[in-house]
């Protein structure tokens, strides 16, 4: 299992000592998955240092590394639904933090709760045009942050899109799926309407669903920012045909031919 710790540190950057140092005995037994040492230093720096930052993530981290199964196909809902609750509590008192904001949308992706899942996407998305994509992360430049939350939602859309079994034979849950990218990569484009890769994805949600004009529309839109993708170019192979546009079909068949 990918360790929820990887997606969500425990920084160094504490002032006060004593938080320092359960964090670093926290750091030390969750290494070691001593769950009676992680639980005793959580208690104690709960007493010292309720506040700090760093003691969300840590709590978090105790519960959601102990959610998932090994093989991650078994949920403790009890233990999941406890590290939500400590990463919510995080969020309420620095939501500025992105980091914490991607722990949490990650971990639903791993539960499977996909329409809190998307959610989640959308109110970080919100909160991003509300602070002007200001947003804090330990060790990433500020003017990083942009290519950081992009990056992320490509990141987001991939994993719905790759969960979907067959796209030229849709079952009810694939459609949702579609759906939910739909949702993600609308919220997207408008934040960053030049964002190539989040215009793909919505062109081909679109084609997924059959929703042809709609997916040539923004095909011709990715196309403008890269005309030579090869993905893109195939699509719009792919969409002319489907619409009757048989020359544009045949010219955009010439290009991927040279």
């Amino acid at each position: 299992m990918r360790r929820i710790v990887s997606f969500l540190l425990i920084t160094l950057c504490i002032s006060a000592v004593k938080a320092q140092s359960y964090s670093d005995a926290f750091d030390e037994a969750f290494g070691r998955n001593d769950v009676v040492a992680q639980r005793e230093a959580l208690r104690l720096w709960q007493r010292e240092a309720p506040d700090d930052v760093n003691f969300f993530i840590a709590r978090y981290n105790f519960y959601a590394n102990r959610a998932l199964s090994p093989n991650a196909s078994v949920v403790v809902t009890p233990l999941a639904d406890s590290g939500l609750v400590a990463i919510d509590e995080g969020i309420v008192r620095y939501p500025d933090r992105l980091d914490l904001r991607l722990g949490k949308i990650f971990f639903l992706g791993e539960l499977h709760r996909w329409d809190t899942f998307v959610d989640e996407i959308v109110r970080t998305l919100d909160y991003s045009l509300q602070i002007d994509h200001q947003w804090t992360f330990p060790n990433v430049q500020s003017d990083m942050m942009e290519e950081l939350l992009v990056e992320s939602m490509a990141d987001y859309m991939a994993t719905m899109y790759q969960s979907i079994a067959d796209t030229a034979h849709l079952t009810a849950a694939d459609s949702l799926m579609t759906r939910r990218i739909q949702t993600v990569a609308k919220r997207t484009v408008q934040l960053f309407p030049d964002d190539f890769s989040s215009i793909y994805m919505l062109a081909l949600s679109h084609l997924v669903l059959r929703q042809n004009e709609k997916a040539y529309k923004y095909l011709l839109r990715a196309e403008a920012l890269d005309n030579t993708s090869i993905p893109i170019l195939q699509s719009l192979v792919r969409v002319c045909n489907l619409l009757g546009k048989k020359a544009q079909a045949a010219d955009y068949q010439s290009r991927l031919n040279h």
